[in-house]
């Protein structure tokens, strides 16, 4: 498979972190030629932002020129860029929304700027819910797709949830993202709240965290031994990458360095089924997917647990003073030793969608009966919604449950580690 020149361009900046980068461009390029490894974007090239509460609620101004600062970076970056709204309390959202629309309209308007990268996304309790849904039809915004983060409050309410359910099944730019679904890979550092949406990847974020996202086509990974090489190679692709990476703010450049948070998309997990000759109602191949991606998730690890051990930890995990509080209970040298056998150099890795459990093509199986493997996703770092949406393909009641359960994944995850 013939590779762009970005790739190579990329390939290149990675093996250059190594000490024999001829060696490693070879193994990198190797990777995307054989079609294991794909950009889904170009690094560095999602923005995921909040609106700040603010004093005066009905300060759209202030608002409007947010958003406009933030899509000339976006715009010259050629960034994704999502701008959350859920800090927006106002006794009158409608008519603030309209107000906002009308505004931000004729800002655009008076510049070379568009609306084409942008993305909007809100709180599923949030009382402007019902305004909100109605903003897909801004044809002064160029009709914009949107997204909401749904959780266990939205799914109490049987008429509210059945309304976005339905509407979403009507239409793919409502976007549906699980809150409370992005998990640490490490016990050694702490849960963090999302309070915006990743605009390509989909999936619930921190404002301000830089990621940088792969995917990886299960169906071109090789045997246990091969693969783990494979996987190997792509955490190790990602973790160079992250220092050459020009991110689209100073905040996200930080956040990279401190974190080295990466998101591998594992994608054609159903097809990789198939083609094993898998029934997706059989519990055995509930099983069998469950321990491929836990043996895929232990690759990763190990993998990450080595390089933190060659290069460091990622440097918010704070190894310093993990170290030093374990001190006076265990030493020196054995609070050194729990920590160093523990560390990682990443703070995410896995990031897993249930579209991914959906053949490409129609397989001879109804395509309800692939929501059975929802729950074998459970390992991943952060559900997403990425990839081919399946959504036309499904009724209303199995579009229905895939939510369903794809969101209660996320909150188990969470009330877990919480």
């Amino acid at each position: 498979m013939a590779i762009s020149s970005a790739v190579i361009r990329l390939v290149g900046q990675a093996a250059q972190q190594e000490p024999y980068p001829a060696r490693w461009e070879t193994r990198f390029a190797h990777l995307f030629e054989t079609g294991v490894l794909h950009l889904p974007k170009q690094p560095g090239t999602e923005m995921a932002l909040h609106i700040r509460e603010l004093p005066f609620a009905n300060d759209v101004g202030r608002i409007v020129n947010f958003c406009i600062e933030h899509m000339q970076i976006a715009q010259r970056n050629k960034c994704l860029l999502n701008v959350d709204l859920n800090q927006v309390q106002t006794k009158s959202f409608t008519d603030w929304l309209m107000l906002f629309q009308t505004e931000l309209a004729n800002a655009i308007s008076d510049g070379e700027l568009n609306t084409a990268n942008l993305l909007f996304s809100l709180q599923d309790d949030h009382p402007g819910i019902r305004a909100f849904l109605d903003l897909r039809h801004s044809s002064v915004l160029g009709y914009p797709a949107i997204a909401i983060r749904y959780g266990n409050s939205l799914l109490r309410y049987e008429h509210s949830w059945q309304v976005l359910v339905a509407a979403s099944h009507e239409d793919v730019r409502i976007k549906l993202v699980p809150a409370m679904a992005v998990r640490p890979l490490s016990g050694l550092h702490m849960f963090e709240q999302g309070d915006c949406v990743m605009p390509n990847s989909l999936f619930e974020v921190s404002t301000d965290t830089a990621w940088l996202m792969l995917e990886i086509d299960a169906t071109c990974l090789g045997p246990p031994v091969k693969m783990k090489q494979q996987l190997s190679d792509c955490l190790r692709f990602a973790d160079n990458l992250i220092d050459q990476v020009l991110w689209p703010r100073p905040a996200l450049q930080l956040d990279a360095l401190l974190n080295r948070r990466v998101g591998i998309h594992i994608s054609c997990l159903g097809d990789l089924l198939c083609q094993q000759g898998m029934h997706p109602g059989k519990v055995e191949t509930f099983h069998s997917l469950k321990r491929w991606l836990a043996f895929v998730r232990c690759c990763f690890v190990h993998e990450s647990m080595f390089l933190a051990r060659r290069r460091g930890p990622f440097p918010e995990l704070g190894a310093t003073e993990l170290i030093a509080e374990l001190t006076p209970r265990y030493g020196v040298s054995a609070a050194r030793r729990l920590i160093q056998n523990r560390s990682l150099r990443h703070r995410h890795i896995l990031a897993f969608s249930p579209f991914a459990l959906f053949p490409r093509k129609p397989a001879a199986y109804a395509d309800e009966l692939w929501l059975n493997l929802i729950p074998a996703l459970g390992c991943a770092d952060a559900l997403t919604m990425f990839g081919p949406d399946p959504r036309a393909r499904l009724s209303l009641q199995a579009w229905r449950r895939l939510l369903q359960m794809t969101g209660a994944l996320g909150a188990c995850d969470a009330e877990i580690i919480g």
